[in-house]
């Protein structure tokens, strides 16, 4: 290869480098590591959740576009995703940000893949920039389900066994009024439901009682029904 073949193999490659470093694609001086915090609300009525509770949350999703460019005039959209634990209230993104004007939006997707939290922000970084926080807020119901510790109702003591009454919590977590529906599989939960469907409003809690027949033994464990409860956001099921 001749030395003015190596000379323009070697132009061309800066040329290649100048127009990526101009299109964002490699970081610059200014381009530093930030947190990004989504916040959506907590369930405001956590005390009736004293144990564990099962949710439709799934996925926090942060996309994130940088300012226009010659090659890309509407700009880089780089997209982010990570779960949703059923407790959480913050989800943070550790992501590289430059200097100038940038638009963040975020979304967390139930497990049906439903939008149920939204927001966006538009914002000018600066050097002196520690963090982003947006907020989002709900667009649709939002089921959350706790199955609480069973009691003996000493009434219901037949032959055929002690009925043990488990107490289901449904909460709306969102906005507008849930409407739930029963799967729970009855042959294999072996118990039944006061209700086969029902409406929770915004931020209300609903209880739902679960009645399993057990052995004879008074002192006899129950163990907890499996129950499954769906709505048009996604299903929940119990451990």
């Amino acid at each position: 290869m001749t030395r003015h073949s190596l000379a323009m193999r070697a132009f061309a490659l800066l040329l290649i480098v100048l127009a990526v470093v101009r299109c964002g694609l490699l970081p610059s001086e200014s381009n530093q590591r930030k947190p990004v915090a989504i916040t959506f609300s907590r369930a405001t009525s956590i005390s009736a959740f004293p144990g564990a509770y099962v949710s439709v949350l799934d996925t926090a999703v942060l996309s994130i576009t940088l300012g226009a460019t010659r090659t890309s005039p509407n700009g880089i959209t780089q997209t982010y995703r990570t779960l949703v634990g059923d407790r959480d209230s913050v989800v943070v993104f550790e992501v590289d940000l430059d200097t100038g004007t940038v638009a963040f939006d975020a979304a967390v997707l139930s497990n049906n893949g439903t939008r149920v939290f939204s927001g966006n922000v538009t914002t000018r970084l600066t050097a002196a920039t520690d963090s982003v926080v947006i907020p989002v807020t709900a667009l649709t119901p939002v089921m959350l389900l706790s199955l609480q510790i069973p009691f003996v109702d000493s009434s219901l003591v037949t032959s055929g066994g002690n009925r043990r009454i488990f107490s289901a919590s449904v909460y709306n977590r969102g906005r507008d009024t849930l409407t739930w529906t029963n799967q729970t599989n009855l042959q294999t939960c072996a118990c039944t439901f006061s209700s086969a469907t029902g409406k929770v409003a915004a931020g209300q809690l609903a209880l739902v009682r679960v009645t399993v027949v057990t052995s004879s033994q008074a002192n006899a464990p129950a163990a907890p029904p499996r129950i499954t409860l769906t709505s048009a956001q996604g299903r929940v099921v119990t451990p």
